[in-house]
């Protein structure tokens, strides 16, 4: 059994460019994937629903990696839908700017390289009150 922890925003952040939909200095996550325990370091990440956030991969393994943010199921579509990707050579870093995310629900986040390694991007509308009631 791996026990949850939940991601706390970073106090380091890549700038991500200016648009209308990023801003500039976004909450920020760095997440790394174990490969040999096939999971992320941090399983659940949770933001607040309408405001932009950036994610990190940080790649400690030996192979390129890369990770994808999926939007919720939908069972009334085929698929979800990609939202967000970021690569990482061996030793390095990559950071995805994710715009804000206005439906809140659990989304999810996905290695590209192994499916099965997966967290839990949780979008609500009060992050303090979801960690009270989800430690």
């Amino acid at each position: 059994v791996v026990p949850v922890t939940t991601a706390q925003p970073s106090t380091q952040s890549t700038p991500a460019p200016a648009s209308p939909e990023v801003a500039t200095n976004p909450t920020s996550f760095t997440v790394s994937i174990i490969s040999a325990e096939k999971r992320f370091d941090v399983p659940r990440i949770v933001v607040e629903v309408g405001k932009p956030f950036s994610i990190t991969l940080r790649n400690r393994d030996s192979i390129y990696q890369s990770m994808m943010v999926l939007s919720p199921p939908n069972t009334s579509e085929l698929g979800q839908k990609v939202l967000g990707s970021v690569h990482a050579n061996p030793g390095e870093s990559g950071t995805v700017a994710m715009a804000a995310l206005a439906t809140p629900g659990l989304y999810e986040y996905h290695s590209s390289r192994h499916f099965s390694v997966a967290g839990t991007l949780v979008v609500t509308a009060d992050v303090e009150k979801y960690q009270r009631e989800n430690p």
